[in-house]
């Protein structure tokens, strides 16, 4: 079987992009955890946006849901962590790990847990994926509701 020289070339590239952007995935949680807190934060105003894994590499960081995407990314689907949103009252919404055991973790901070408090929702491996990079902006184009969101802080406050 021969392959045309733009297949091939096509082929060449994908292997050469992917293996220059992203560090090899599936790490261990430690071995996760210090490599993403080693990045910086950086606030995304006026509107959040969900960087990519790949995005958060180029930036050098990213926001709180940006570090818990990269960590995602790095354990891997069957490591059974997932995305927890938080809500503090005074500060507003935030993300961190929740590992399979229900440890909640701070991905930013590397030996940081959280205690007390529960998430308002989890996010699936699958799903912080399908959420992160340009597939969020339906969500910035405000294409879901809301109204469930403005429930869950109104009894969190």
């Amino acid at each position: 079987m021969r392959l045309s020289i733009a297949a091939l070339s096509l082929a060449i590239l994908a292997a050469s992009c992917s293996s220059a952007i992203l560090p090899s995935p599936y790490l261990d949680i430690d071995t996760a955890w210090r490599e993403t807190a080693s990045f910086a934060y950086q606030p995304d105003e006026p509107r959040d946006y969900w960087k990519s894994p790949s995005e958060f590499l180029a930036d050098n960081g990213g926001d709180c849901e940006d570090f818990s995407t990269y960590f995602l990314h790095l354990v891997g689907p069957d490591a059974g962590a997932s995305l927890a949103v938080l809500y503090l009252p005074g500060r507003g919404f935030h993300a961190v790990v929740q590992l399979a055991d229900g440890r909640l973790i701070e991905p930013q901070s590397y030996g940081y847990g959280w205690s007390g408090g529960s998430p308002l929702w989890t996010l699936s491996y699958s799903t912080v994926m399908a959420l992160a990079g340009a597939n969020h902006k339906a969500l910035d184009n405000g294409d879901i509701e809301d109204h469930t969101i403005r429930e869950m802080i109104a009894e969190c406050e």
